[in-house]
This record gives structure tokens, C-alpha cells and sequence, in this order.
């Protein structure tokens, strides 16, 4: 019957349905068990952001920001119409855009042109560089390793958005209030 569908296939080279369908649950149990392994990580990334967050507290007192430049980022979130705004804009999109942009193409850039450690490192450091303010910088790179063993656990983004997410969140709504 299939050598009538193709000419010089052999029957025996396409696979029963019943094989098909048995890949098929496997690969939907496995991305099952990623998207499970997210929700294990949120409450593990509302302690790391402690463990962030005492980091930066130590960063911040061993080189203090300028008092300027922190009057003007309390004036910034004051300013901010609500928290649900605040979140969205330094929150949501940071973390969809920056885990596109860094564990999506420069890790998976990184990956293929050497060692996996050596691409985590780069990795973190560009995504620390990109933060501008030494302090925030330094913290950044840190928490960037943290998202990029994330991704390379899971090989998946999503985690890693949603790590990045609820970070920036606490971090946003403690400095909120």
C-alpha cells in the first residue's frame, strides 16, 4: 500500500502510526516536565532575589551611588501613573526583550563558536554591561549567570523570562514602597 504513495519506498521504511504517536507523547512529556520545572523555579527565584538583593546592598555600600543620581530614580518611580505601569516597563518587557536578545542569541552564538563556560561567562558579562551603572552592572552580571545556567538547564527561554520577571518585580515593587 505505501509503495503505491511513493515509488521506491520501502513500506518498511515509514513508520506505523502507532510509533509516531509513542515520539509524540514523548516529546510532549518532555516539554511538560520543562514548563514544570518553571514553576519550581518561581519560588526559587523570590530567594535568589534575597540573595540579590543582600549582593547589592553590599555592591551599593562599597561604591556608593551618587545622591543625585539616586534622587532622580525615586523621583522617576513617584512620577510612575501606577505599579502596574512601573512593572510592565521595567519589569515584562526588559525581561522578554533582554533574555531574547542575550540568552537567545548571543548565548546560542556563543555556544556554537566555543566552550559552553566560556559562553555563560561572555554571556554575563555583556548582559552586566549593558546595565550602564556600575553598581547595577555588577549585580547583572551575577544574576546573569544565574539566568544563563537557568537556559542551559532547561534549554528553554521561558524560564528563564520568568526568573528575570519576578526578579525585576520584586526588586521594582520594594523600591515602590
Amino acid at each position: 500500500m505505501f509503495d503505491t504513495l511513493k515509488p521506491g519506498v520501502n513500506a518498511s521504511a515509514i513508520p506505523p502510526s502507532a510509533a509516531r504517536d509513542r515520539i509524540g507523547r514523548i516529546y510532549a512529556a518532555d516539554r511538560r516536565r520543562r514548563y514544570a520545572r518553571v514553576f519550581v523555579r518561581l519560588p526559587q527565584s523570590c530567594i535568589e532575589h534575597q540573595v540579590a538583593a543582600r549582593f547589592g546592598e553590599l555592591v551599593q555600600y562599597l561604591y556608593p551611588m551618587r545622591k543625585e543620581a539616586t534622587e532622580q530614580l525615586s523621583k522617576m518611580l513617584s512620577q510612575a501613573p501606577s505599579l502596574g505601569h512601573l512593572l510592565f516597563l521595567m519589569a515584562m518587557v526588559p525581561a522578554i526583550c533582554e533574555e531574547l536578545a542575550f540568552r537567545g542569541f548571543i548565548l546560542s552564538g556563543l555556544r556554537h563558536i566555543g566552550h559552553k563556560w566560556w559562553a555563560i561567562v561572555i554571556s554575563s558579562l555583556f548582559f552586566g554591561i549593558l546595565h550602564g551603572v556600575l553598581q547595577q552592572s555588577i549585580v547583572a552580571a551575577t544574576v546573569g549567570m544565574v539566568i544563563v545556567f537557568i537556559a542551559v538547564q532547561t534549554g528553554s527561554l521561558f524560564p528563564c523570562m520568568m526568573f528575570h520577571l519576578t526578579h525585576n518585580s520584586l526588586t521594582i515593587i520594594a523600591a515602590y514602597f
